[in-house]
């Protein structure tokens, strides 16, 4: 039986330099400033990409210790054949006025060398300020940056903005009454014994978080369910395989799927938002896991960081820990 239910994942043909950093946000799914992003490159079409920090300055040094890192990064995380000629993009906050010059010269040379010499020679490295854009490897790019006007007026330009990077994983205020109906919830719900039948209540709210993912907040019920089976480390591998099954049957439907898995975890931070204190810190720490997963590891590691805030020795913080020091990174679709 063939399935008909998935739809055919969006391509993003990209012509010139200006299509690309139009289509950059829609890859990977925010917007960042003070950012190297490397997208890697399975023939014509990207395969993954990966964000990192610039550094704090232009100091040799600096640079140099820069470039070991990034090197290091990529050979560790991505296999060698998928870093043969990548794209880099460095989005400064600094602006081509404030340079008076092209941003980031010095280090869009360094990382050209670099990766030149170490067998991965970039195919682009451009970079995007707030009042320009260039391509480093034009010789002839005006200092003061070509007008981004030419990026939105790229064919692949996104009618709708993407969030940043910082805003990603931000929860409000929890809901007093909600918190209230949760904690009674807990209260009221019978005790797990066995293994068998936690496993059981764990995939019921896994699936139940999952599939409102797109809609409201869930019930009550729902929450308290999720944080109760939460607790335990053995229930953590059913609500991850849960979640990683969904991943793999929607890993044809990016960018659709990303947002899918993105969204699961916004709710699992909101869930833990509303937890008692004591039961936070495993929510929030299995949240992690999830954004670990999702290919966000600075939002992972924020998530990290409310859980061991509230308690370092929870076995959350330790299951998590190699999951957010490993990161994932998930596939893009564009050409």
């Amino acid at each position: 039986m063939t399935s008909t239910s998935r739809t055919t994942p969006e391509v993003l043909r990209c012509t010139n330099t200006a299509d690309f950093l139009a289509a950059l946000p829609r890859l990977v799914g925010f917007t960042a400033p003070h950012s190297l992003f490397v997208v890697l490159f399975s023939g014509r079409r990207s395969s993954a990409s990966i964000r990192l920090d610039l550094p704090d300055s232009e100091d040799a040094q600096e640079i140099s210790t820069y470039l070991d890192a990034v090197v290091e990064v990529l050979r560790r995380n991505f296999p060698p054949e998928t870093l043969e000629s990548p794209a880099l993009v460095i989005s400064s906050e600094m602006s081509f006025a404030e340079a008076r010059n092209i941003p980031w010269r010095t280090l869009a040379r360094g990382l050209r060398r670099r990766l030149t010499r170490e067998g991965m020679p970039p195919r682009e490295v451009c970079g995007i300020a707030p009042d320009g854009w260039v391509s480093y490897l034009d010789p002839s790019a005006p200092r003061t940056g070509r007008p981004l006007n030419e990026i939105a007026a790229s064919q692949v330009a996104s009618d709708k903005p993407q969030p940043t990077l910082a805003s990603i994983g931000q929860y409000g205020s929890p809901l007093p009454e909600m918190c209230a109906s949760v904690e009674q919830e807990l209260l009221q719900a019978p005790p797990t014994t066995s293994h068998k039948e936690r496993a059981q209540v764990a995939k019921e709210f896994a699936a139940a978080v999952h599939s409102h993912a797109a809609a409201e907040i869930p019930s009550a019920r729902i929450m308290a369910g999720f944080i109760r089976v939460s607790q335990f480390p053995d229930c953590w591998d059913v609500i991850l395989t849960h979640f990683l099954d969904q991943e793999a049957e929607r890993a044809s439907e990016l960018p659709e799927s990303r947002m899918q898995q993105r969204k699961c975890a916004e709710l699992i931070a909101t869930i833990a938002a509303h937890a008692p204190e004591d039961l936070k810190p495993n929510v929030f720490a299995l949240c992690a896991v999830v954004w670990s997963y999702v290919g966000l590891h600075s939002v992972a590691q924020r998530q990290l960081d409310l859980a061991a805030q509230l308690d370092p020795e929870c076995f959350g913080v330790r299951i998590a820990t190699p999951f957010v020091e490993s990161p994932y990174f998930l596939p893009n679709e564009a050409t």
